[in-house]
C-alpha cells in the first residue's frame, strides 16, 4: 500500500515538473533574447565562482565589480545571440555553455597547482602539458577528467540530433548579433588600447581577478604579439639605430667560458616570514652570497612561466609588451628568428650549448632553440644516470656532468645555458619521505607538507650548487657562471609573507673561478646578460648596446618595445630591412649518437654503439623494434627484427612520440 501511495506522489511530481518544463520551454522558445539575456548573466556568475574557487567570491566580485561583472557577460551574450541565426539554436547555445564552463573547469584545475591563470598559451602548450600530467594528477582524477569531457562531448551530439528547429527571425536576430558584435569589439580593442589595463595585467593573476575571467581569456586570445608603437616608422628607427651604432663596438679577445644556470622555482627561503628550519636549507648558496656578487632579479613569472625568464634572459627583450600571459615559444618565434645573446657570442667565436634535464619537446625548445642560435641541445633524452624526485621531475645532479662535457666539446670558449626542473612543482599533500632532512616550523599547517617538500628539494638543488661550483673551480680555463631562479615556487606566497622584496623578484649570482671585478645590482631579467658582457668587457649587439649605455635615459623602455616590435613583428629597420639570423643546424646532445655494429647471438641482436640512454629506440627498415636499454654503448632488441638485409638506425624519442634526432643508417645482412 505505501509503495503504491509513492509511486502515485512520484508520478505526480514528475507530471509537474514535466509541466513546468514544457512551460518553461514554451516561454524560452517564445522570448529568446530574454533567454541569453538571463543565460549570460547566470553562467558569467557560474564562470566566477569557479575560477575564484568560492562562490562567495564570485558574488563579490559581482556587487564590488558590476561594470567588469557585465562586460564578462556582455561577452557571453554576444556568443549567445550568434544561436538566434541558427534554427538549432538551442544546440549552440548548449555550445557555447560547455565551453565556457570547461574553460572554468580547466582554469579552477590549473590554479590548484600555480598562481598563473588560464590563458590561450596554455591552450597551445597543451601537447606538452600532457605528457606531464601525471606528476599533477593522479590516475582516478585523470579517468574523471577524460570521462567528463567524453561526457560533455556525448551530450553536445545528443542536444544537436534531438532538439527540434526552431523559427528564425533574421532580421532581427541579425540586428541584435550585429549591435551585440561591434560593442563587443568595442570593449576588447579599447581594452587592448588602455596602457592601464596593459599595466594591471603585468601580473596576470591581478588582471583576471579585477577583470574576470571570461572577459581575460578573451582578451588573451586576441592581444597578441607586440602592438605598433604610436611613434614607429623608418625615420624614427634609423634615429634609434644612429644612436646606438655611435657605440663603438669593443675589440675583445674572448678568453672566458660562460655559464648561465636558470633554477627552477628556486629562492632564497630565508626572505620568507614566519617560518624556521631544523637547519639552513640552502648553505650553499648562503656561503656564496657572503663572497660573490648578488642581487634581486625582476622575472616575468610567479608560480610558472620558466620559458618566459628564459626568453627575457636569451633576447634581452621584455615580455610585457607582449599579450596577455603570452608565452613567445610558442607564438612569434615559431615563425621567426631574431637577435640574441647566442648570435651576440657567436661573432665572439663562441659555441652556444643549451642543456635541460627535462624533455626536448616541452615549449617546443628542440625547435625553437634552432632560431634562438644555438649550436646544441642536450635535454633529459641524451642523459644517463638520471635520478628522479618522489613526484618524478629529474634531480639536478645530472647537469654538472652535462655542462663539463658541453665545455669539453670545443678548444675555444663556450656559452653553457643551463635549465634546472628538480624544484619543480606539484608539490604533494601528502608526506612521501619520512626521512626528509629539513624540517619546517610554519605558522600555516595547510601548506607545511607541501612545502617541506619544497624545502628538501631546495636542498638538495643546493647540494648540486655545491657540486657545480666545486668541479668549475678546478676546470682549466676561465669561467664565470651566473645562477638565478626562473621564479618563486606555486606556492600561495604573498608579497607579505615575504621580508624584502617581491612575489615576482628571485635572487642572481655571479660567481667565477678567476679573479674578476664584478658588482651586482637589482635588475630585470631582460637586462642580466647585459651586465654580465659589461663585467666581461663585451659590448657587441644592438640590444646589448642599449641595455648598456641608454638604461638611464627617460625613453629607455620605449625605445625597447620599438626596437622589440621592429625586430619581431616590423619592418627591422635598424638590420637594413633584413633578418641577419639564421636559424642554426640545431645538434641534438654534445655529441652525435653512432651505431658501430651489430651483434646476433641465438634470438637476441646486441646494437652496439656510442650515446645511447633509456630514450634510445632501435629503428629496422624504417620501423620501430622493442628496444631494451643495457647501458650507454649497447641495446638489445630480438633478432626476428632482422631482415637478410636491414637497415638499423637508433633514434632519440621523446615522451610525446616525437623522433628528436637519429643516427645514420647502419646496413647489414644476416648469413
Amino acid at each position: 500500500m505505501e509503495k503504491t501511495v509513492l509511486k502515485t506522489k512520484i508520478k505526480a511530481y514528475w507530471a509537474i515538473i514535466k509541466e513546468k518544463a514544457k512551460t518553461f520551454g514554451v516561454w524560452c522558445d517564445n522570448h529568446p533574447l530574454s533567454l541569453i539575456i538571463c543565460l549570460s548573466l547566470i553562467m558569467a556568475l557560474a564562470v566566477e565562482c569557479f575560477t575564484r574557487r568560492s562562490v562567495v567570491k564570485g558574488f563579490v566580485f559581482l556587487f564590488t565589480n558590476p561594470l567588469f561583472f557585465l562586460a564578462n557577460a556582455f561577452i557571453l551574450f554576444f556568443l549567445y545571440s550568434l544561436s538566434l541565426l541558427f534554427k538549432k539554436r538551442y544546440s549552440l547555445i548548449f555550445v557555447f555553455s560547455v565551453i565556457w564552463l570547461g574553460l572554468a573547469i580547466a582554469n579552477f584545475i590549473t590554479t590548484a597547482y600555480r598562481t598563473t591563470p588560464l590563458s590561450l598559451s596554455d591552450i597551445l602548450i597543451l601537447p606538452s602539458v600532457i605528457t606531464i600530467i601525471n606528476k599533477y594528477l593522479s590516475i582516478f582524477q585523470i579517468v574523471v577528467i577524460v570521462i567528463l569531457i567524453v561526457f560533455g562531448i556525448s551530450m553536445v551530439v545528443w542536444v544537436i540530433i534531438k532538439q527540434k528547429k526552431q523559427k528564425v527571425e533574421l532580421l532581427k536576430s541579425g540586428i541584435i548579433s550585429a549591435v551585440s558584435a561591434a560593442l563587443t569589439a568595442g570593449i576588447l580593442i579599447v581594452s587592448m588600447n588602455s596602457d592601464t589595463l596593459a599595466k594591471d595585467y603585468y601580473f596576470i593573476g591581478n588582471g583576471y581577478d579585477k577583470y574576470g575571467f571570461v572577459y581575460s581569456f578573451c582578451l588573451s586570445a586576441i592581444d597578441r604579439g607586440i602592438k605598433k608603437p604610436d611613434e614607429y616608422s623608418e625615420d624614427y628607427m634609423k634615429a634609434i639605430k644612429d644612436d646606438v651604432n655611435k657605440i663603438k663596438t669593443k675589440q675583445v679577445n674572448p678568453d672566458v667560458n660562460i655559464v648561465f644556470l636558470q633554477l627552477e622555482s628556486f629562492f632564497d627561503v630565508h626572505r620568507l616570514k614566519n617560518v624556521t628550519f631544523s637547519e639552513d636549507p640552502i648553505p650553499n648558496f648562503t656561503r656564496l652570497m657572503e663572497n660573490y656578487p648578488h642581487a634581486y632579479l625582476s622575472v616575468p613569472a610567479f608560480g610558472a612561466g620558466t620559458a618566459n625568464t628564459e626568453f627575457e634572459i636569451l633576447t634581452q627583450m621584455n615580455t610585457d609588451y607582449f599579450g596577455i600571459g603570452e608565452v613567445p615559444y610558442k607564438s612569434i618565434l615559431q615563425d621567426t628568428t631574431c637577435e640574441t645573446v647566442n648570435y651576440d657570442l657567436k661573432e665572439l667565436g663562441y659555441s652556444c650549448h643549451a642543456i635541460h634535464n627535462h624533455q626536448g619537446t616541452f615549449y617546443g625548445r628542440n625547435l625553437v632553440y634552432a632560431d634562438l642560435g644555438f649550436d646544441t641541445f642536450t635535454s633529459l633524452e641524451y642523459m644517463n644516470d638520471v635520478e628522479v624526485t618522489p613526484m618524478s621531475w629529474a634531480k639536478d645532479y645530472v647537469l654538472t656532468g652535462e655542462i663539463i662535457k658541453a665545455l669539453d666539446s670545443t678548444r675555444g670558449s663556450d656559452f653553457v645555458f643551463a635549465v634546472s626542473v628538480q624544484g619543480h612543482g606539484k608539490y604533494p599533500d601528502v608526506v612521501l619521505d619520512e626521512n626528509q632532512k629539513i624540517k619546517v616550523i610554519s605558522d600555516s599547517e595547510e601548506r607545511k607538507i607541501a612545502f617541506e617538500y619544497y624545502v628538501n628539494q631546495l636542498h638538495e638543488m643546493d647540494d648540486f650548487l655545491g657540486e657545480l661550483t666545486k668541479a668549475l673551480s678546478e676546470y682549466d680555463e676561465k669561467i664565470i657562471l651566473v645562477m638565478y631562479g626562473d621564479h618563486l615556487p606555486s606556492l600561495s606566497i604573498s608579497d607579505e609573507d615575504l621580508t624584502e622584496a617581491s612575489t615576482l623578484q628571485t635572487e642572481y649570482l655571479i660567481w667565477s673561478n678567476y679573479n674578476v671585478k664584478a658588482k651586482a645590482k637589482d635588475t630585470e631579467a631582460f637586462q642580466l646578460f647585459s651586465r654580465v658582457m659589461s663585467v666581461l668587457g663585451y659590448n657587441n649587439g644592438f640590444l646589448t648596446k642599449h641595455h648598456q649605455n641608454n638604461s638611464e635615459r627617460d625613453d629607455y623602455l620605449d625605445v625597447l618595445e620599438s626596437i622589440q616590435y621592429d625586430t619581431l613583428y616590423g619592418n627591422r629597420y635598424i638590420y637594413n630591412g633584413e633578418n641577419p639570423f639564421v636559424p642554426t643546424d640545431l645538434q641534438m646532445g654534445i655529441k652525435k649518437i653512432a651505431v658501430s655494429k651489430v651483434d646476433v647471438i641465438g634470438d637476441a641482436a646486441f646494437i652496439t654503439g656510442n650515446g645511447f640512454t633509456e630514450w634510445s629506440k632501435v629503428n629496422v627498415n624504417g620501423e620501430e623494434a622493442d628496444t631494451i636499454y643495457i647501458n650507454s654503448s649497447t641495446l638489445f632488441i630480438l633478432a626476428d627484427y632482422l631482415t637478410p638485409d636491414y637497415t638499423i638506425t637508433v633514434a632519440q624519442v621523446a615522451w610525446d612520440g616525437t623522433v628528436l634526432s637519429e643516427t645514420q643508417p647502419y646496413k647489414g645482412s644476416r648469413k
